[in-house]
């Protein structure tokens, strides 16, 4: 016999029900579903809904289970879990048979086969089978849109073989009709994964009682494990190799070339005690909650200490440690921006373009330097803002879309309503009406977007140009001097997570019957048996053997301890396996200024920024005292599947973290390590929570039919379900009260939890542990209340991008020449004045102590304001020229102050030059805007809906309105750059700048036009019906420019390097220097040693200017004007003896005299014009003064200025 099958072991549960029980229903009951069959219509007036099918939660306890045994089996985990896409057709096909054996010395041996596969279509469901779904939209000539699947034969006394004619279902999965619980839920599944026993009614019935099962598939090509190993030609080890990665299922004593079928099994022997009732499920429950598991984790664990928030907040930061590692700089605030950001997800914001070198620089990671044409810069520019154009249409067909089934949805409501309500519903030929008005005409606005949508960004002519411009650059040049065009991911949009409850007790311990397939293994693999078969797949032949094989492997390798082996389990109570969490929530928005209100169901713009504050240096925003919450009784409820994620991965990161480090003061870290190895936990989101504050829910839907209507009513439903193009996951919940933007204080009203079976344990509500980010403000009344920060419920992100400096509206891009700064300031607190540099360095001015403008020290060229060819740096000098004297004084002051709060990771600066200069400061311009992705959110209530087909237009209230404060700048990060910036206005002659500069320095203000950042009264307030605030801002280029708004992640952005550092290089800065009495016909200064700077001396005589460097240069001609002939014979001979160093065939660097080599004496003659070589060196650069007494020839007085430039050398 070469057929061999893998023996797997899976899980087996019994519930024992003495007389009939209810139990929660199955999520779904497609025989509700209205249809026309044999001249009539069944279920007539139900809408062909998914509200008419599915389970409500809290009001579902409708499953009547019958008096008996009721066995439920697991499936594998590695049948359980589908590819990337999640769809039933990535999901391998579960074993379709299944025969169970009961042995008892009561009741005797019984044996059933159950048929996962058999399809009924008999009404009256002979076989008490699960409703499934065959032809939901009922695409046929009409009929049945569902059948009975799975049906239980009594085999005792008779054989059994394949019923040929039987109508079976093609494909079984984990998922069944794609529900996720499918198999793990007994009611959806119990005559599919599950029998009953009808024998087995009373605890009297258990002594000695045993089930056993076996499963296989009914054709060998359904099965995975026999499609993986087919061919049979591949050793042993190869072959195990692949099973592993395939199914983590270890297989012993495999051969070569082998092609194995699948076996399922599982043994369930009783022990009962005395009393069956399990132990555990009635124990209390601790419910903690928070913004994701981890952090109501953290909060329970915390809770018992005493300092319950420092505990907390380092249970927390393990879990960030990579984000944080490598940082040791703004640890503390890092960290609450870090956690901050947990509390949201993000999502993709599509896709931008970008010019790439064909080649990076693999050792530095940075673009290769090269000039592109400056025309690619807008080129790129235009093609991006195509491309966020199409982003933006993508989502705004899809809500277009979304709208379109939700009105459709409401107009089937309208077909088919209640009995007794059909007056309150409106008229379903003026619903019908609308929509083909709004949706299914030609100029619709979803017919628009579908066109816009349907031309791709690379067929524009934008990309098209672009493309072939760069072709036509990079002819011809070497591979590393080329560039190409990539497309990468945009910014992303980012929406609140749902609040998390996590349970604590035995009454949640976590189950084996999912996801534990490898407990026995540390290498997480499932252990497997093999057993020859007589044919290609189990048959009736093979089921003594097999039999015989399970208690072999019973008895084989019995684990210690009271674990049992995977396979095989001991019944001692009830079993009580809770994975599902119904959930109801009552939420209490703000009051003021919400749109809960009922003399004004408006938000009013000042909603956010009435009701909360965003204090300094904070991530997120906080409550303003005094302010209230509305009752508005708004019920929103769901159901969620339980993990134990979040222990597990706390755990972890404490294991991690005390390997290399001491534990927490008070060993707070061993503590909550032994809570949580010691004790049971159970978390998940409020799942579809977002979604109900939105009025919509997000599960099962039907397909577009309406199978009793007349003719053309289902026309025009079959033109719906075109347009829609599948777009119809969310149902509209029209009862639900609107809140896009969440806010105040949410209550538990209660919790349920649901096991596989379908018992039910009510959770009390009454002692809410809240993680500190939902701890209530203070002067809130406390109760069992959870904080709710305000957060948009949209995916939402703020826009906050540099301009090129030399565009108006430009966002800055890769292309190399592309760059933000439109010049630089630097102070000079010598003389109090500022010096103004354009984007490459180059000095253009000097504004006074006395706000004047005056001409650089070293050119007669000077540049008047009005010549400034930057437009943004222009602005800036009038402003500050234009305030005066006092504005001057203060605004160096305030910036000053700024510096001393900035000093950024991996950089250093000269502490003492502080005292002479402040720090180069770039002006730069951004951008700032407020986006949801695709459109505000709609209201879907009857009321709205009926203005709504009166207007034409849908009721937001005016969420697009409410003003969200920005706060630019974060003084208390070391690595934060932003010293402040003004607003940009549009004027009709341009762009003007606000009267005010708004510092971000803590210092005390003195002129009336800085000021400071007030958290009681934003400056900046950014709202997504305005359009971006572009701003001027002044930054140290070397740090991060933040932008925190609270209901958002902060936004964070920087300037590569690359586009300063050449400019930083080139800044110098002068002082005025006089009197200065020095000898005659030489630059004698006493300087101190600046490393990276270097100094010159610069004066004027009524000709020109002169500079003379501290390590001076030396001209050829200057020694041949001197010395005549000799002069070159001298150039030759200070090169060799290190006088002077040849920077090119006639410039020299002269070395200082304390720094020549030794023995560097000239040769004779030369050596007889030393003091006169001496002199012209001498000349050339400044010379130290002497430290004793001499009185060479005359003295003079001089006035000049002592420029420090940085040095290039000592880069």
């Amino acid at each position: 016999m070469n057929n061999q099958i893998a023996m797997v072991p899976i899980h087996l549960d019994g519930l024992l029900l003495p007389k009939d029980s209810l139990a929660v229903e199955a999520f779904t009951d497609f025989s509700r579903l209205p249809f026309y069959k044999d001249g009539r219509d069944y279920n007539p007036d139900t809408p062909n809904l998914s509200e008419s099918v599915l389970s409500v939660p809290f009001q579902n306890r409708n499953l009547n289970l019958r008096q008996g045994m009721h066995l439920h089996w697991s499936l594998p985990d590695a049948l359980t879990k589908g590819g990337d896409s999640g769809t039933d057709a990535d999901f391998p096909a579960a074993p379709n048979r299944w025969l169970v054996v009961r042995t008892s010395p009561n009741k005797g041996e019984k044996r059933w086969v159950v048929e996962s596969d058999y399809l009924s279509m008999d009404t009256s469901n002979p076989y008490h089978a699960v409703a499934y779904p065959t032809d939901i939209s009922q695409a046929g000539n009409g009929g049945q849109p569902f059948g009975f699947l799975g049906r239980q034969l009594d085999i005792t006394d008779a054989t059994w073989s394949e019923d040929t004619s039987a109508t079976r279902l093609s494909k079984l999965t984990a998922l069944g009709y794609g529900e996720p619980a499918f198999a793990a839920f007994y009611p959806n599944c119990h005559s599919v994964f599950g029998c009953i026993d009808p024998d087995i009614k009373t605890q009297g019935d258990l002594a000695d009682l045993k089930y056993q099962i076996i499963g296989w598939y009914g054709e060998a090509g359904q099965d995975p494990l026999h499609e993986l190993t087919k061919g049979g030609e591949l050793s042993g080890d190869t072959l195990q190799k692949k099973i592993e990665e395939a199914f983590a299922w270890k297989i012993e004593g495999l051969a070569d070339n082998q092609t194995l079928g699948t076996c399922c099994y599982a043994e369930l022997d009783f022990n009962a005690s005395a009393n069956i009732t399990n132990p555990d499920k009635g124990k209390n429950i601790s419910v903690s909650i928070g913004n994701t598991g981890t952090e109501a984790l953290s909060a329970y664990l915390a809770s018992g200490e005493a300092d319950k928030t420092s505990v907390e907040e380092q249970l927390e930061s393990l879990l960030l440690h990579t984000q944080l590692q490598n940082k040791d700089l703004d640890l503390g605030a890092r960290f609450q921006e870090a956690r901050h950001e947990k509390g949201f997800k993000a999502e993709s914001g599509g896709s931008l373009w970008e010019l790439r070198p064909a080649h990076e620089d693999p050792a530095h990671g940075k673009l290769v330097e090269i000039d592109l044409p400056l025309a690619l810069e807008n080129d790129l520019d235009t093609l991006n803002q195509q491309q966020q154009a199409w982003n933006q249409a993508v989502e705004q067909l899809r809500q277009e879309q979304q709208l379109l089934f939700t009105d459709w949805y409401k107009y089937m409501l309208c077909a088919y309503p209640p009995e007794d309500a059909r007056e309150d519903y409106p008229d379903i030929d003026k619903v019908r009406y609308y929509i083909e008005r709004q949706y299914l005409r030609h100029d619709s606005k979803l017919n628009q977007l579908k066109q816009k949508v349907m031309v791709a960004v690379t067929s524009l002519p934008e990309y098209t140009r672009l493309r072939a411009e760069l072709e036509n650059w990079n002819d011809g040049k070497p591979a590393s001097h080329r560039y190409v065009l990539k497309q990468v991911a945009a910014p992303r949009f980012w929406h609140p997570t749902e609040p998390v409850v996590l349970l604590e007790g035995e009454a949640v311990m976590p189950t084996n019957r999912h996801g534990a397939d490898g407990r026995m293994n540390e290498d997480n693999t499932l252990t497997c048996h093999l057993q020859p078969l007589n044919n290609a797949t189990v048959g009736l032949a093979d089921f003594t053997s097999l039999f015989e094989k399970i208690n072999t492997i019973k008895n084989e390798n019995v684990p210690e301890g009271t674990q049992a082996k995977v396979g095989f389990d001991t019944w001692q109570h009830q079993p009580w396996h809770p994975f599902l969490l119904e959930w109801e929530v009552e939420m209490f928005p703000m009051q003021a200024g919400g749109n809960l209100n009922i003399d004004n169901r408006n938000f009013q713009p000042d909603f956010i920024t009435s009701n909360y504050t965003l204090a300094k240096n904070q991530p997120d925003l906080g409550g303003q005292p005094g302010k209230s919450t509305i009752q508005a009784a708004a019920l929103y409820n769901g159901r969620s599947v339980l993990t134990p994620f979040a222990k597990d991965r706390i755990g972890k990161a404490i294991e991690e973290y005390l390997k290399d480090h001491d534990d927490l003061e008070g060993g707070a870290l061993s503590h909550a390590k032994n809570k949580l190895d010691s004790q049971h936990f159970l978390s998940q989101a409020l799942s579809g929570f977002n979604n109900a504050l939105l009025m919509q829910h997000q599960t099962l839907q039907l397909p577009l039919h309406d199978p009793i209507g007349f003719g053309d009513y289902q026309i025009f439903t079959q033109q719906v379900q075109q347009a829609l193009a599948g777009n119809n996951n969310l149902a509209p919940l029209p009862l639900n009260d609107f809140l896009p933007i969440r806010s105040g204080t949410m209550r538990l009203h209660k919790l349920r939890l649901i096991d596989n079976f379908g018992q039910i344990k009510e959770v009390a509500v009454n002692d809410i542990i809240r993680a500190e980010p939902l701890q209530l403000p203070q002067g809130m009344a406390s109760g069992q209340d959870a904080w709710l920060p305000p957060r948009l419920v949209q995916p939402a992100r703020v826009n906050f991008r540099w301009l090129t400096a030399n565009g108006a509206t430009t966002e800055l891009n890769t292309h190399p020449e592309s760059s933000p700064v439109a010049g630089w300031l630097l102070a000079n607190h010598l003389d109090n004045s500022v010096v103004v540099y354009d984007q490459a360095g180059f000095a253009l001015g000097i504004i006074d102590q006395t706000a004047q403008w005056r001409g650089v020290p070293g050119t007669d060229a000077i540049v008047h304001p009005s010549d400034i060819a930057n437009a943004a740096l222009r602005r800036v000098v009038r402003q500050v020229l234009g305030k005066g004297a006092s504005f001057l004084d203060n605004f160096i002051k305030v910036t000053d102050a700024a510096l001393q709060t900035i000093d950024p990771e991996g950089f250093a600066h000269h502490q003492a030059l502080a005292l002479l200069m402040g720090r180069p400061i770039a002006v730069v311009r951004t951008s700032l805007g407020l986006e949801v992705k695709g459109s505000p959110a709609v209201h879907h209530g009857w009321t709205e809906f009926r203005q709504d087909m009166q207007r034409g237009s849908k009721e937001t209230d005016q969420t697009e309105q409410v003003k969200v404060p920005v706060r630019v700048g974060e003084p208390g990060q070391l690595n934060d750059g932003v010293l402040g910036y003004w607003q940009e206005e549009a004027t009709e002659g341009g762009i003007a700048l606000s009267d005010a500069f708004y510092t971000t320095a803590n210092a005390q203000e003195t002129h009336e036009h800085i000021k400071g950042y007030d958290p009681g009264n934003p400056d900046l307030k950014l709202s997504l019906a305005e359009a971006p605030q572009t701003i001027t801002m002044l930054l140290d280029p070397r740090g991060e420019a933040h932008a925190t708004t609270g209901m958002l992640p902060a936004k964070v952005i920087d300037i590569p390097k690359y586009q300063y550092a050449e400019a930083l290089k080139r800044i110098n800065i002068s002082f005025l220097s006089a009197p200065v009495l020095m000898e005659a016909n030489k630059t004698v200064l006493p300087l101190p040693n600046e490393p990276g700077y270097t100094w010159s001396w610069l004066e004027r005589d009524r000709f020109a200017w002169h500079e003379v460097a501290r390590h001076g240069v030396l001209l050829k001609t200057k020694l041949q004007q001197v010395f005549g002939a000799k002069g070159d014979q001298i150039w030759q001979e200070l090169i060799t003896k290190g006088w002077i160093e040849a920077s090119d065939p006639g410039k020299a660097d002269i070395v200082p005299k304390d720094q020549r080599p030794k023995d560097s004496h000239l040769v004779s003659p030369l050596n007889e014009d030393t003091d006169q070589i001496e002199d012209v060196l001498a000349q050339g650069h400044i010379v130290p003064p002497e430290t004793k007494a001499a009185f060479r020839g005359g003295q003079t007085i001089k006035e000049g200025w002592l420029r420090l430039s940085p040095n290039p050398k000592e880069e």
